[in-house]
């Protein structure tokens, strides 16, 4: 997935599940009612150089998933920029992560 710009969702902009690994590349991900990224069900996957902002929670990795964030702007969501939980894993890289109403990462 590259260079697009997902905006404006009741649901997940984007939403990464079932041992699912794709690359997302260079998208703008924001104004969604609910979550940019969602990674779930033992998903991986790239993403990077996105753009994702004022969500209501900017990525969201849960149930044993693992994705690797890189060279991302995370911003301006209504809660947290990356939220772990349910044995969510990953790696994060050169990553800016700021101005969000919650932590900006929230493990």
């Amino acid at each position: 997935i590259e260079d697009c710009d997902i905006s404006a969702n009741i649901n997940p902009g984007i939403a990464i599940i079932n041992n699912s690994n794709p690359t997302v590349r260079g998208c703008k991900i924001h104004e969604s009612q609910s979550i940019g990224i969602l990674v779930r069900s033992n998903s991986s996957g790239t993403i990077e150089d996105c753009d994702i902002f004022a969500n209501h929670c900017e990525v969201l990795i849960e149930e044993a998933s693992h994705p690797t964030i890189r060279r991302c702007k995370i911003h301006d969501g209504k809660s947290s920029g990356i939220f772990f939980q349910v044995k969510g894993l990953g790696a994060i890289e050169d990553c800016d992560i700021f101005a969000n109403a919650g932590c900006g990462l929230d493990i």
